[in-house]
């Protein structure tokens, strides 16, 4: 990839994300709706992360800005499953190894962020109760 356009392309991502953020959810926390994402803000960090091989990336100040947008009273989670149980349950997943490499980025991004991991190899139900459990 070309160096150049891995340092802009941040950047650009970043732009787009807040014209998303303003459009689609901050209208309607002024509404006072509850909004849930299921891919947001963690989820741009670690594809960037990976598109851009900066994996330093949520030190920089684009990572600090990114995170940022996220609302101050929003609660995070990321459910983990190991890589091969998540490869079995998709079809659109290209290897292992994007999903070991983006799997790691999670688990770090959790540990640097406060972010709650819960277990997702169990049954649904049990998932369902760890979330409620985190949320409340």
């Amino acid at each position: 990839m070309n160096r150049a356009l891995a340092r802009l392309w941040p950047w650009f991502f970043t732009l787009d994300t807040l014209i998303h953020l303003i459009l689609r959810i901050e209208i309607w926390r002024i509404l006072d709706h509850i909004i849930l994402c299921d891919r947001f803000i963690p989820d741009i960090l670690v594809d960037l992360m990976c598109e851009t091989r900066d994996y330093r990336l949520l030190k920089r100040l684009i990572g600090r800005l990114l995170f940022s947008l996220i609302p101050k009273n929003s609660k995070l989670i990321i459910i983990d499953v190991p890589e091969n149980i998540a490869y079995s349950r998709k079809h659109d997943i290209p290897s292992i190894y994007y999903l070991k490499e983006r799997r790691k980025l999670y688990l770090v991004l959790a540990k640097t962020l406060g972010i709650a991991v819960i277990d997702g190899k169990g049954e649904v139900s049990k998932v369902h109760k760890d979330i409620l459990k985190t949320l409340y």
